[in-house]
């Protein structure tokens, strides 16, 4: 039982450091919260249909 529950503790802690280094991501290439992402997918699912 105690090694289950130290094993889930491992795994939260991998998924929050992932998450962290997700936004950390997000702040270095758009600077507004990933904002510049959602625009160039926008952007692309407008320009594909007309290629």
């Amino acid at each position: 039982e105690r090694e289950r529950e130290r094993e889930r503790e491992r795994e939260r802690e991998r998924e929050r450091e992932r998450e962290r280094e997700r936004e950390t991501e997000k702040k270095r290439r758009g600077g507004g919260g990933g904002r510049g992402k959602k625009m160039m997918v926008t952007l692309m699912k407008e320009l594909l249909p007309r290629i």
